[in-house]
């Protein structure tokens, strides 16, 4: 159970990286398309 416990941390954890890394490219793009 604490493995699994452990794993889902780590998934979450790398999901929201994910997020970030799209949120991040998507305030750049929009940022590119007013200038």
């Amino acid at each position: 159970v604490i493995e699994v416990d452990a794993t889902d941390e780590d998934e979450v954890e790398e999901e929201d990286g994910v997020e970030d890394i799209i949120t991040a490219t998507l305030l750049s793009t929009r940022t590119t398309c007013l200038l």
